[in-house]
This record gives C-alpha cells, sequence and structure tokens, in this order.
C-alpha cells in the first residue's frame, strides 16, 4: 500500500517536472531589453556623439577608466570598431558598428570574450520628443539564449556580463550631451 503511494507520488512529480520543463523550452530564446532616456540634445547631435567610439569614455561603462580600450575600423558609423578589456581581465569584447542611420539610430554587433564567449546586438534609437530639441534615446540589447542559459540567467545578469549599466550610462550620455 505504502509503496503504490510511493510509486504515485514520484510519478506525478515526475510529470509536473516534465511539464514545467516543456513550458521553459518553448519560452522565446530572444531575449529583448529596452532602456530609454530624453535627453537635451537634437537627434543629429546626439547620434553624432554615439556613432563615434572614442567618446563613449565620457558615459559608456565599457570604455570606462576600469578598461583598457582600443579602436579601429572607420573612425565612425559603419565599419568602426572598440575592443576592450578590464584591468582584471575579467571582462573583455569587441563592438562593431554594422548599421549607421544618421539622426535615426545605430546598430552594434558585440562579441564578449570574457566571461564567456557570446553575440549580442545593442540597437540605439534617436527619436524627437518635442519642438525644443529633446529626443529619445533607446538603447536595445538583443540576444539570442539557449535553454540551460533561460534557466540561470535574468536579463539582468546578460546585461551584467556585458559589463553594462544602461540606465546609468544613458544618464551619464544625457549629463554629456547637455553640457
Amino acid at each position: 500500500m505504502i509503496q503504490k503511494v510511493v510509486i504515485g507520488i514520484v510519478a506525478t512529480a515526475a510529470l509536473v517536472g516534465i511539464g514545467l520543463l516543456a513550458i521553459f523550452m518553448m519560452q522565446p530564446s530572444e531575449v529583448v531589453m529596452d532602456h530609454s532616456q530624453v535627453v537635451d540634445a537634437s537627434p543629429d547631435e546626439a547620434f553624432d556623439y554615439v556613432d563615434d567610439f572614442r567618446n563613449w569614455q565620457h558615459w559608456s561603462p565599457l570604455a570606462g577608466s576600469d578598461n583598457q580600450v582600443s579602436f579601429g575600423g572607420a573612425d565612425r558609423g559603419e565599419g568602426a570598431v572598440m575592443e576592450w578589456e578590464n584591468d582584471d581581465e575579467s571582462q573583455a569584447g569587441q563592438m562593431t558598428i554594422v548599421d549607421s542611420r544618421p539622426g535615426e539610430s545605430l546598430e552594434i554587433e558585440v562579441e564578449l570574450r570574457q566571461p564567456v564567449t557570446s553575440w549580442h546586438t545593442v540597437d540605439f534609437t534617436f527619436e524627437p520628443v518635442d519642438d525644443n530639441g529633446g529626443t529619445r534615446v533607446t538603447w536595445s540589447t538583443r540576444t539570442e539564449t539557449s535553454a540551460p542559459m533561460r534557466l540561470f540567467m535574468s536579463d539582468d545578469n546578460i546585461e551584467e556580463m556585458l559589463g553594462a549599466d544602461p540606465d546609468h550610462a544613458l544618464a551619464e550620455l544625457a549629463a554629456v550631451l547637455e553640457e
């Protein structure tokens, strides 16, 4: 009698586990994280600043003082490349601008080499918000995640792994553009 009860409990637990795993596996593999900040600059001014990786040291944590940064490819826009590595070698990667539409948008491919190898796409859009020249700058991070990664990683973990804090970076960008 007790054996049948135990078998029933184990079978029920296994079915519930399989059901939860099936639901989990059907979750989207693409993760998109959006962050926005209104800046007191025109779309063209905001775009021109973000489109040049050499300006990122003034607002982006990826080009901050804890990182060794180098540049290659084009000076700005499509083909511009920025590589970084933390002083403690805990993070390293490369960003390449793959699409640059003046005053409108940027698409950047990000290859993270440390702490794990992964690829992400970062999009910036620049939308006018009022007649006074304000612009909504949106930073969107898109990444494909495997089922095991979705099990153990949240959106915040993914952004932390990238070494990015988009809300803080966008606030810094706003401050620099409003100087």
